[in-house]
């Protein structure tokens, strides 16, 4: 859906401006309007703008803000309130504007006849088993079990993330500063002691003639050493989306490279076991448990292997 910006002024007459994802220019005037604002201005913003905006916005909600809406929500809900006063109860004391205007989203959704995962699937902001778990509770009429259910899934997915980058922390920091001692040796220090051994017309051996003719590349082209890895990173992950057979052969490096696949391997056999965990403490057969994992693993490895 595009994004639209808009000027208003509330009660105070104080004048607010903004951003508000929806389907036309007139649904998002009337969700400007109840949320208490008169409004003085609204126009759709640019296409790639709106992308990259809204891109930024759903990654501005961390999984942690999920794990309490979902905790909230289904307390609320086992308490016996009604859904459409819990989210409005929820969206006060929300601290995230988006998550707030998502959430407000989703209690429009509903109070026009949709379901509660339909609204959370139309938002694009939670996972995808945030979404048929939640299904599953709708269905069997069990909704505040699959939340607390999805909220302990996300709690542990948010544990074994922070732990992998605990762990990555280190090596990381390695080896970024290996890069930066190597490429100022090259570009500083060597030159000046090459320097002394061409003054003195001495014989080098080819060792010697490769390291200074690395210096000369590393003191001419020295930016290309920097942006070369990001660019690579760049074009590698534009042909994951494209070439399917990229993305396999990309991610089957992963898991063979020497150090990164102890980590890679066991983060996707875990990611793996909770899934199905999850997926079949919902009831959903094994066989329907498995495609969605397949969908939803992130490494086509894992895919392939899990699809066969």
């Amino acid at each position: 859906m595009p994004f639209y910006a808009y000027k208003g002024i509330n009660a105070d007459g104080g004048v607010i401006k903004g951003s508000m994802e929806g389907a036309d220019i007139d649904t998002v005037r009337d969700a400007v309007s109840s949320a208490g604002l008169y409004v003085v201005n609204l126009k759709q913003t640019n296409y790639y703008f709106s992308s990259l905006h809204k891109h930024i916005l759903i990654r501005s909600i961390r999984r942690t803000e999920v794990i309490e809406f979902a905790t909230n929500l289904a307390v609320m809900l086992k308490a016996g309130m009604p859904i459409l006063v819990a989210h409005a109860d929820i969206a006060r004391t929300v601290e995230n504007a988006y998550l707030r205007q998502t959430i407000n989203s989703m209690r429009r959704m509903i109070e026009l006849g949709g379901g509660f995962s339909e609204a959370a699937e139309a938002q694009s902001v939670f996972p995808d088993i945030f979404v048929r778990i939640t299904r599953v509770g709708e269905e069997t009429g069990n909704l505040e079990k699959s939340l607390l259910d999805v909220a302990a899934h996300l709690q542990k997915m948010e544990e074994l993330s922070a732990a992998l980058k605990r762990a990555l922390i280190y090596p990381a920091f390695a080896v970024i500063s290996t890069f930066g001692a190597l490429l100022f040796w090259l570009v500083y220090v060597m030159p000046k002691i090459m320097n002394i051994f061409v003054d003195m017309g001495m014989a080098l051996p080819l060792p010697t003639r490769i390291l200074l003719a690395a210096s000369n590349f590393a003191q001419s082209y020295w930016y290309a050493i920097i942006f070369a890895p990001v660019a690579a990173f760049v074009v590698l992950g534009y042909l994951k989306k494209k070439k399917p057979k990229v993305a396999y052969y990309v991610d089957l490096a992963k898991i063979r490279a020497p150090i990164l696949k102890h980590i890679v391997h066991n983060r996707l056999l875990a990611l793996f076991t909770e899934q199905m965990r999850i997926l079949n403490t919902a009831g959903i057969p094994i066989d329907k448990s498995l495609r969605i994992v397949s969908e939803v693993i992130g490494n086509e490895v894992f895919r392939v292997a899990i699809d066969n």
